[in-house]
Order: C-alpha cells, then structure tokens, then sequence
C-alpha cells in the first residue's frame, strides 16, 4: 500500500503498543514496534535446530535475538536471556510440524471477522493468547530437528515461544 500505508500501520503499532515485528521490517514500523527480533534460526554444526544456546543473537549479523525469544520476553516481562537448566541444552518440541499443537487461522476469515466487527468471534479466538501471524508462502528456509528433517522457521519461533513461557 504505500507510503500512506506505512504511516498508518506504524500508527497502529504505536497504539497497540504490544506488536514484535521482524527486524526485516522498514524502520518507521521497527521504531513503533515493542521490540525486534530476527526471523534467522542456526543449527547446530551437525545441520539439526535444537536450540537458542545462549541470550546472544543467533543470527550472528543481527543484534536482535530470534523473534520467538522476543516474543516469550514481552509476554513474560522478563529478559530474553535463557539461563542454564531453565530450557536446558535442548527446546522441549511440544508437536511435530505435520500436526501442530498450535492452532491456526486463515488470516482472510481474521480479516472479515474485523471488517465486521465480530468482537465476541476474536476475543473468544484470541484473548489471553500469543499471536503469531507468519506468511503461508514464507521463503523462510526449513531446519532439521531431532525429530523431522523439515520444519518452517516459523514452527520453531512458536516452539522457542512456547519453551520459554512454559518452563
């Protein structure tokens, strides 16, 4: 949409005050968002993801830790740093990509239900939940994990997401 487009998003985020966006993103939304994380995972030296190692970045040219440790920081009010033995040396998978454990809407039945204003229908759907909204076509790269060999970047935020808040 433009620029217009933008400032208006921007605007919304400001608002908002809760929205954690790529740190892809131009820089008049990564100025209103609430924090920045990068969309990049590393593997481990044998090809497979098992975890955030450290609070550093992983991304290595990114300052911005992995958005999924954003995510569980802001909701967890804590710091983005992952302590020994708090997840320990591997993320605890709570579901296989195939059939995920986390539920999934298609942005256009989101998108009537705000163009007509059905509060009752997102508030039932959304309140006191953590909403990821990722592309269906990414081109974001797959990752092995100890249990699948091709799991969307994606997957493995809400994984490293849900690790942190429930542990």
């Amino acid at each position: 949409g433009g620029l217009a487009e933008l400032v208006r998003l921007a605007e919304m985020t400001k608002r908002v005050g809760s929205v954690i966006y790529p740190d892809s993103v131009p820089p008049a939304l990564g100025d209103a968002a609430t924090a920045l994380g990068t969309l990049a995972l590393m593997s481990d030296e044998d090809g497979v993801f098992r975890g955030v190692r450290s609070s550093s970045p992983s991304a290595g040219s990114s300052p911005h830790p992995p958005i999924g440790l954003s995510i569980a920081s802001f909701v967890s009010k804590t710091t983005t740093a992952i302590k020994p033995g708090v997840i320990g040396s591997q993320l605890r998978f709570v579901g296989r990509w195939n059939n995920s454990p986390f539920p999934t809407h298609v942005f256009a039945d989101v998108w009537d239900a705000i163009q007509n204003r059905d509060r009752d229908q997102l508030a039932n759907t959304f309140r006191g939940k953590v909403v990821i909204i990722f592309s269906q076509g990414s081109k974001q790269p797959t990752l092995s994990t100890p249990w699948e060999l091709a799991v969307p970047g994606e997957f493995l935020h809400a994984i490293l997401s849900n690790a942190v808040l429930t542990n």
